[in-house]
């Protein structure tokens, strides 16, 4: 074993055989329950949230199981096979196989995978290990915290009177698209222009944040890091859902207090059966917070990653 719990890195890592140049494998698991209203796009970010972490530790994905959890009483299974439509095409941008998985009757949606890949030895980068003089590149833009608590909450209002009557959401359609977009791109890229630096640490950043996955980083080294609010790239409606008091809500606790009707930030869900989806419809169906979906075109846009590089620091 050459990674494991000894930390918090974003993968196990495992050497095959004891000669100093043997493969590696690297693997994680990870799943969630639905940040967007579209099935398809869920599937998506989900599988490129799993792929992230394999990418984050220097690997390559060679093939995924599928995790499952879906309300058969209460959902209709198209809605499921545009899930899973959606993490298979990312796979496929990813040059990986889905080779099977394991599935179960839940009372919310919940989609994920477990990622097998394969890393050099001396190419692992590990989440600890800054060093003094980095320059700290963030790959993508900052802000899906935000957008997708905010979302959530809409989704919440949006059962109550006052929400029937308020009909504009706190998230325009293009601010959402741009999220979905960000959060649903591989890091593969970022991965592979990273290996022309010297990295001595590298993380994705998730549900910790910018300040949480740094603050990882620096490692208890006695480091302390630098950074330009202002040069942080953000999400369009990232700075002003903020300002609004919109926030996850493990930024929300680990700071001052929200008013709890700023603090809504979980799906849900209704217990009874909905309206299925017609089968005449397009496959693609998009989910509405009163859990009826209904059809909408295919979107067909695309977590963040941030290295510590030693030396030149370009952004990758």
């Amino acid at each position: 074993m050459l990674v494991g719990f000894d930390g918090a890195d974003d993968a196990a890592v495992y050497r095959l055989g004891d000669a100093p140049d043997a493969p590696a494998v690297v693997s994680t698991v990870d799943f969630f329950t639905p940040v967007v209203e579209s099935p398809f796009d869920f599937g998506r970010v989900a599988a490129a949230n799993a792929l992230s972490d394999v990418y984050a530790m220097g690997g390559e994905p060679l093939f995924a199981l599928n995790v499952v959890g879906f309300p058969t009483k209460k959902l209709p299974l198209e809605v499921l096979a545009e899930i899973l439509r959606g993490g298979a095409a990312v796979a496929a941008e990813a040059g990986m196989s889905i080779l099977g998985g394991h599935s179960t009757d839940f009372d919310v949606p919940v989609y994920g995978m477990a990622v097998t890949g394969r890393v050099a030895v001396s190419r692992i980068r590990r989440n600890v290990g800054a060093r003094k003089g980095d320059a700290l590149v963030l790959t993508k833009a900052v802000g899906t915290g935000i957008l997708t608590s905010a979302l959530r909450a809409h989704a919440l209002a949006d059962r109550s009177l006052v929400g029937r009557l308020r009909r504009t959401p706190p998230v325009a359609p293009e601010e959402e698209a741009a999220a979905v977009a960000s959060m649903a791109r591989l890091n593969r890229s970022a991965a592979r222009a990273a290996d022309a630096f010297d990295v001595s640490a590298s993380t994705d950043v998730t549900g910790y944040g910018l300040l949480g996955h740094l603050r990882e980083m620096l490692g208890g080294g006695g480091l302390d890091a630098e950074i330009s609010v202002g040069a942080v790239p953000l999400l369009p409606g990232a700075r002003r859902l903020a300002a609004e008091g919109i926030a996850p809500e493990g930024t929300a606790s680990s700071s001052t207090p929200l008013p709890a009707s700023r603090r809504r930030t979980s799906f849900s869900w209704p217990t009874r059966r909905r309206r299925a989806v017609s089968s005449s419809r397009s496959p693609n169906a998009t989910r509405r917070s009163s859990l009826e979906w209904r059809a909408r075109p295919a979107t067909r846009p695309p977590r963040a990653s941030v290295a510590s590089s030693r030396g030149r620091g370009e952004s990758a």
